[in-house]
């Protein structure tokens, strides 16, 4: 979930937010609604490219798909919940091609 267009997109944030799900006041909001970062990173990838029939170009790195994806500054499934946020897109790749790579 996020608010967008009252926020800007940012799968980041909806990550941080689907694992952690604290307010700004640092409260857990429905401890019991968390998910592990596994299960955050398939509802906006292999599970969002299903819902919209996509599956099969999308979703997940395969062979005859079309290779969309971000290289991040840290493995989300590694480290601590709480620093998601902290992480950092340093590249992407679509369909095959590098689009973005941050500066070393």
């Amino acid at each position: 979930h996020h608010d967008s267009p009252v926020v800007k997109p940012n799968p980041l944030r909806i990550l941080h937010a689907t694992v952690n799900r604290r307010t700004r006041s640092g409260d857990i909001l429905g401890p019991s609604e968390r998910v592990d970062a596994l299960t955050a990173l398939k509802s906006t990838t292999l599970w969002a490219a299903r819902q919209h029939f996509e599956e099969g170009d999308k979703g997940s790195i395969e062979v005859g798909k079309l290779a969309d994806f971000a290289v991040l500054s840290g493995d989300p499934l590694r480290v601590p919940i709480d620093t998601l946020m902290a992480l950092s897109v340093r590249g992407t790749v679509k369909r095959g091609e590098w689009v973005y790579r941050a500066a070393p």
